[in-house]
């Protein structure tokens, strides 16, 4: 199985993730826009004001405030950054959803292992993971009622000799999980580089600040800079976005 597209928590990971709300601090949107899983939802799920939301590793919330917004879900997001928990707080604030949006610091996975009825989960594994394609799969499965509704975003990659997940990796988890994909969408990649463009330059901009105040830093910071711009020009060589829409397996 190849390694997901989101970068994997190894040493260098522990370096930078101190470093995350100074190098993130220039945008809120981490991986696609919110165009394909709207649609979805409106077609399967709709407006609904007792529809109980769950984001995994919400970030600065941007997505779940979205939702929030506009289809009045009770949101609820977990992150372990806790500069992105106050940043989706205030800015649930500011957008008038604060009696619907929860933020917490927190691991999601720990979380979801707690209730096993929410109405919608979204994991956008382009952005973050908890777990293997088996384990994600088997933690959300277990915390969506049976008639919630998973959705989730992947990256994935098509060439014939793949360095990340591939297609039949998430279909078999999936599946393994007693699931199944009611509906997908595919996602616009030339536009997801353009944005991913952006915010590679506002990286390597903080990261250049960064290593000048903490030289001690540099090898790790410059480590995940390049594995940034390998998966960057990566989208042009067989990637695909898709954004899944899933249910429980009719058994």
């Amino acid at each position: 199985m190849g390694n997901n597209w989101v970068s994997t928590f190894d040493k260098t990971w522990e370096t930078v993730i101190k470093h995350v709300p100074y190098l993130f601090q220039d945008f809120n949107v981490f991986g696609f826009d919110s165009s394909q899983l709207e649609t979805l939802l409106k077609k399967y799920v709709g407006k609904r004001e007792t529809c109980r939301m769950f984001e995994v590793n919400c970030g600065k919330g941007e997505m779940s405030i979205q939702l929030a917004k506009a289809f009045d879900y009770k949101v609820k997001g977990f992150d372990l950054i806790s500069d992105f928990v106050t940043m989706a707080k205030e800015r649930a604030d500011a957008i008038h959803v604060e009696h619907i949006c929860e933020f917490s610091f927190g691991n999601s996975a720990d979380e979801l292992l707690k209730e096993d009825s929410y109405d919608l989960i979204i994991y956008d594994a382009t952005t973050t993971q908890i777990g293997s394609p088996e384990e994600s799969m088997l933690i959300v499965a277990d915390s969506v009622h049976e008639d919630g509704y998973i959705v989730l975003r992947v990256m994935l990659d098509i060439r014939e000799n793949p360095s990340y997940a591939i297609e039949g990796d998430w279909k078999e988890a999936i599946s393994m999980a007693n699931l199944r994909v009611v509906d997908q969408k595919y996602e616009d990649l030339s536009a997801f580089k353009q944005q991913e463009g952006k915010r590679l330059k506002f990286i390597e901009e903080r990261i250049n600040e960064l290593t000048f105040i903490y030289p001690q830093h540099d090898d790790d910071l410059r480590t995940y800079l390049k594995r940034r711009k390998r998966q960057y020009d990566d989208l042009d060589k067989g990637l695909m976005g898709i954004t899944m829409l899933i249910g429980k397996d009719d058994l």
